[in-house]
This record gives C-alpha cells, sequence and structure tokens, in this order.
C-alpha cells in the first residue's frame, strides 16, 4: 500500500484535553458546564467543580456562555415583585371596601348626640392603646369592635383584615407609637399621635396622624378607620 493510500483526506478534529494535555478527537471530549474547560473521558471520572457559579453551554455553541445572575439580584428581582402585587392588591381592596377611596368623612351623627362621660369610662389615650395593639398583632375582629357605628356599616371584619394584611406584604411593621396631645372637647376627642415604622430592611421612619374620636353609648370609639395608619 502506498503512502497516498495509507492516509485519510477527512481526518477527525483533535482537541487538547484541559485535564491530560493529551490530544483527543473532540467528539471525545466534553467541556465543563461549571468551568468552561474540555475534557477527555477519564479525565471527565476526576474533574468536579459543580460549586462554581460560572456556567457555560455545552461545546461547540455558536453563542457566548451565559454567566448566571448573582443570587442578591435574583433576590432583590422576587421581592420587586412580590410588593408589586400587593401594592396592586391594595388599590383593588380600597375600591372594593370604600367605593371612593379609604378616606371617607370623619363626621360621626352620634358625636352630635348628648351623651354624659361616665367618671368611670375609659380615656380616649387608653382606647388607643387597645386599638394600636389591635392592629400591630393583627386582631381584625377587635379593630372593628373599637369603631364608631358608622365606620362598622362601611367596613367588614373581613375587609379589615385584609387591609392589615396588605400592609404586612408590603413588609411595612408597625413599631412604636407616641400620644403627644390630647383634647377631648364635649363627644368628640382628637389624638395627635406619631407612630413608627420598620420595613424589610430594618430602615425606621415615622409618621404622624390625628385619631378623632366619639363617644358613644357609654365609651369612646374611633372614629374613622384609617387605612394608611
Amino acid at each position: 500500500m502506498s503512502d497516498i493510500d495509507l492516509f485519510e483526506d477527512n481526518a477527525p478534529p483533535v482537541k487538547r484535553c484541559d485535564g491530560c494535555g493529551m490530544y483527543f478527537p473532540e467528539n471525545e471530549l466534553k467541556r465543563c458546564r461549571a468551568c468552561g474547560e474540555v475534557f477527555c473521558k477519564d479525565c471527565q471520572k476526576t474533574h468536579d467543580c459543580r460549586n462554581t457559579s460560572k456556567v457555560q453551554e455545552p461545546l461547540n455553541e455558536a453563542h457566548e456562555p451565559k454567566t448566571d445572575r448573582s443570587e442578591k439580584d435574583q433576590k432583590e428581582e422576587k421581592i420587586g415583585k412580590i410588593l408589586l402585587a400587593f401594592v396592586i392588591i391594595v388599590v383593588v381592596l380600597s375600591f372594593i371596601c370604600c367605593g371612593c377611596g379609604f378616606m371617607g368623612s370623619t363626621d360621626n351623627p352620634s358625636a352630635n348626640s348628648p351623651n354624659t362621660l361616665s367618671p368611670t369610662t375609659e380615656p380616649p389615650t387608653t382606647l388607643f392603646d387597645k386599638y394600636y395593639d389591635a392592629l400591630r398583632y393583627e386582631n381584625p375582629e377587635k379593630v372593628w369592635s373599637m369603631l364608631s357605628s358608622e365606620e362598622q356599616e362601611k367596613y367588614s371584619e373581613i375587609g379589615i383584615n385584609n387591609i392589615i394584611a396588605a400592609k404586612r406584604y408590603q413588609f411595612i411593621f408597625y413599631d412604636e407609637y407616641e400620644i403627644t396631645n390630647e383634647v377631648i372637647n364635649g363627644n368628640n376627642a382628637y389624638l395627635d399621635v406619631t407612630i413608627t415604622y420598620e420595613n424589610l430592611y430594618g430602615i425606621k421612619y415615622t409618621k404622624d396622624f390625628e385619631v378623632k374620636c366619639v363617644y358613644e353609648d357609654g365609651v369612646w370609639k374611633i372614629a374613622k378607620f384609617d387605612a394608611g395608619m
């Protein structure tokens, strides 16, 4: 047999193994998805870098290898989607519960009726202490029981529960509060309250509210359920 007959023209392409350094036909090598290097059958048995965050496409892919996003980016994107979803829920609930928004009229007809304050009646500040605890520990039944008769007609216990839950899903948590002023005028009382909140990242901030109370049926009641509180 002559030299011309001994060698074929279409010899398979060869490539160097990154493990042992020897050359093999390219179809006998496989690329590691973690580090991107290629290995022969023997080196594949001993090579293991699955804990590496860099992942590449298989051998002979036309496009460039892709790099996974960091775990932090994925977590922030997930939190953003959750926040967006529950903000939408809050907006929808506002129309369901109130028709034209949470901020309704605070005037209560029963507050204008003559009532005699009993010396044993708990003051408005004590009412707010219990009201704030009910909000903080998500007790919609207790919150509803402390509302005025007019507000009880506007909201159901289920509606209040949904509003409280929506604030939790926005990762806004009650921290503490301070009553800075109290004014009692007949059957009406007004409390200036500063509430401190804490968000998901541990950042605290404060908001000021004027809480109106009315005296009806021998006890003080919250005149208006403020969903923004």
